[in-house]
C-alpha cells in the first residue's frame, strides 16, 4: 500500500511512500473525485436553524436524516447546476441571491457588501464508480475540506457527519458502497460567516456558539476516493531532528482483524524529478502487526541530501 504525505525537513522537503510487502498488501488507489461532474442545489426549504449539532466521534445510527426536501428523485432528475469542485455556493450564485440589491461600492452597509451571501443548505452530488477490483477492499471517500456542515450520503443513504468545517476529515463507505456506480451527495449547511478579517468573535447557531469563519459555504478543497488493504496505513507523522539531514518517521498502521500479520517495510528515498537517483533504501523485515493499531519509528538520516532554499528548491521522494 502507498500513502503520500508531504512535509518539511528545515531544509530538506521529503513526500513519503510507505510500501507493505507481503501477501495482504497492494497499491494505494487514489480517485480524484474533483473537477467537473457535480450538481449544486439550494435547498431554500430546508430547516437548520434550531438543528442539535454534534461534535466528533459521531454514531451515525443516533443522528437525524435530513433528506432534499422535494425528494431525492426530483432533485436528481429536476435541479442542479453544473458546477466543478472545489466551489462555493457564492461561486455560482452570488449574482443570483443578489439580484435587487443595492451593490457594493454603492453602500458600505454590511447588508449590501454581503448582497450575495448564502445562509441555508445546500446539495452537491455526482456519481462515482466502484471498480471490480475493490470488491473485497476498503473504501474512503476523504474530504479536504467543506464549510461548515456535511452529512455526506451515498445512494440517499447517510454516511458520514462533519461539523468542524475547514479541515480534513473522511468518511469509511467500506460495505456501504456497491460496485459500479454509486450516487455521493453531500448536505452542507452555511449558518453564518463574515466576509472580513475580523475573527476573534463568535457566531450563532440556534443555541449553539460556533468559532467565527468565513462566509461561504461549500465544498472547497478536493474530495478523493481512497482505495486500501484492510490492513492500511492510517497516519505517517515526520519528526525534525537537530542534524538538519535526518528526520525521525512515525508510521501507524491499522490491522482491523482478529489475527495478527507479518509484512515487511521497505523505504526508498530518492531524488525528486525525472531522474529519480536513490540516494537511501532500507528494509524493515517481519514487521508484526497486532491486531489495531500500530506505531512504528524509523531514524532516516541522508548526509548528502542537498539544502533546500527559494533558490534551490531540492525534493526528495521517500
Amino acid at each position: 500500500m502507498t500513502f503520500n504525505p508531504r512535509f518539511a525537513l528545515r531544509f530538506v522537503f521529503i513526500s513519503l511512500t510507505l510500501c507493505l510487502l507481503c501477501s495482504f498488501a497492494s497499491a494505494r488507489d487514489w480517485t480524484d473525485l474533483s473537477g467537473k461532474g457535480w450538481k449544486l442545489w439550494l435547498d431554500k426549504d430546508a430547516k437548520w436553524e434550531n438543528d442539535k449539532l454534534f461534535l466528533p466521534p459521531v454514531d451515525l445510527k443516533s443522528l437525524p436524516i435530513n433528506p432534499p426536501t422535494i425528494g431525492w428523485d426530483k432533485m436528481y432528475s429536476s435541479q442542479g447546476m453544473n458546477v466543478s469542485v472545489p466551489g462555493t455556493v457564492e461561486e455560482y450564485y452570488w449574482d443570483t441571491l443578489a439580484a435587487g440589491k443595492p451593490k457594493f461600492p454603492d453602500t458600505l452597509k454590511e447588508e449590501n457588501r454581503t448582497q450575495g451571501d448564502y445562509k441555508g443548505v445546500s446539495w452537491w452530488w455526482r456519481e462515482i464508480n466502484i471498480p471490480a477490483s475493490a470488491k473485497t477492499k476498503r473504501l474512503v471517500i476523504h474530504f479536504e475540506a467543506v464549510r461548515l456542515r456535511s452529512e455526506v450520503f451515498l445512494n440517499n443513504k447517510l454516511v458520514g457527519y462533519d461539523l468542524i468545517g475547514n479541515t480534513p476529515f473522511d468518511v469509511d463507505i467500506t460495505g456501504k458502497a456497491k460496485l459500479g456506480n454509486n450516487t455521493l451527495a453531500v448536505r452542507v449547511t452555511d449558518p453564518s460567516g463574515n466576509f472580513d478579517w475580523v475573527d476573534w468573535y463568535v457566531q450563532k447557531w440556534g443555541k449553539y456558539n460556533i468559532p467565527a469563519s468565513h462566509g461561504f459555504g461549500g465544498i472547497f478543497q478536493p474530495v478523493s476516493l481512497i482505495v486500501t488493504d484492510h490492513v492500511y496505513v492510517s497516519d505517517i507523522f515526520i519528526k525534525n531532528r537537530p542534524d538538519i539531514t535526518s528526520v525521525d518517521i512515525d508510521v501507524t498502521l491499522v490491522d482491523p482483524s482478529v489475527k495478527a500479520v507479518v509484512g515487511d517495510i521497505e523505504l526508498t528515498i530518492s531524488e525528486a524529478g525525472k531522474n529519480g537517483r536513490v540516494v537511501h533504501q532500507q528494509t524493515v523485515p517481519n514487521v508484526g502487526l497486532p491486531p489495531g493499531q500500530t506505531t512504528i519509528t524509523k531514524s532516516i538520516s541522508i548526509p548528502n541530501a542537498k539544502k533546500w532554499d527559494p533558490d534551490n528548491p531540492n525534493l526528495y521522494v521517500c
